[in-house]
């Protein structure tokens, strides 16, 4: 087994590659989830249907189908970022393949359950401040299916043990995307090669975030400006610890030769 490299060292190849072209890292993160952002927006604000779960589930269809566009987009411009790539042209935004399929499933197959385990926890969680979601057609809708849990405690307690089992999942299989978008890999090998890159890295996964925490509470001074710098900071160590992962359990990343960028009168 290869010796863990700290967290320490992780993110400094962040913040190295971050500084040497800040530009590019805030065009990736922010630029093009806004745009994705008023995309759902534009399909989603004027749209009101004829019952409360079919918005719902316009709505949701919407945002799965955005989210998986903005995760392909990011993903195949961030890792060769991180990696060292500088140039790419704006119609890459557009540039979609194959491997769509695969992040649709894969964001359908993450969406699901931490829908269900997560809305029982945040109705009864606004019962208790009295919140009756009046205004809000998402909570109406769901409440329809978890009445009870509004007056009822130990409705929450399967509802925890499965968030428990989930997170342990996620974190086991949140490398899929990458994998997916960087190797090409089919949806299921994508998922066996995360479960095997994170093997000896659960707690080291889930504990990655506090290593960012005072920079978090950072965030809202001075007037939040701070997180136009803290977010790629973050988002970027994600994907250096993506390819400490894969260099410490000895898989091969894709050669960077297979990484083309075209360029174009809009190049950035």
């Amino acid at each position: 087994m290869h010796k863990k490299t700290p967290y320490s060292a992780i993110k400094e190849n962040a913040r190295m590659r971050l500084n040497e072209n800040f530009g590019t890292a805030f065009f990736i993160i922010f630029v093009i989830d806004f745009f994705y952002f008023i995309i759902r927006f534009t399909l989603t604000l004027p749209i009101t249907l004829s019952h409360p779960i079919i918005d719902v589930i316009y709505d949701d269809t919407i945002m799965i189908i955005i989210t998986t566009l903005n995760t392909l987009v990011t993903l195949k411009l961030l890792i060769p970022y991180v990696r060292g790539k500088d140039s790419f042209s704006l119609k890459q935004l557009f540039d979609y393949d194959k491997r769509l399929l695969s992040i649709l499933v894969y964001t359908i197959v993450f969406f699901i359950p931490t829908y269900i385990t997560s809305y029982p926890i945040i109705v009864y969680l606004l019962s208790l401040v009295g919140y009756d979601g009046a205004s809000d057609v998402s909570y109406q809708a769901m409440s329809m299916f978890h009445a009870s849990s509004d007056t009822h405690l130990y409705y929450l307690i399967p509802v925890i043990i499965l968030s428990i089992i989930f997170l342990y999942l996620s974190v086991r299989f949140m490398f899929a995307s990458y994998l997916i978008v960087d190797q090409s890999l089919p949806v299921i090998d994508a998922f066996k090669m995360s479960w095997q890159i994170t093997k000896h890295s659960v707690l080291r996964i889930i504990f990655f975030p506090f290593s960012y925490l005072l920079w978090f509470l950072a965030i809202p001074f001075p007037f939040g400006l701070i997180g136009f710098y803290v977010i790629p900071y973050y988002i970027i160590g994600l994907v250096e610890l993506y390819e400490t992962l894969l260099m410490e359990s000895g898989q091969k990343r894709r050669p960077e030769k297979e990484v083309v960028f075209e360029y174009d009168p809009l190049e950035i």
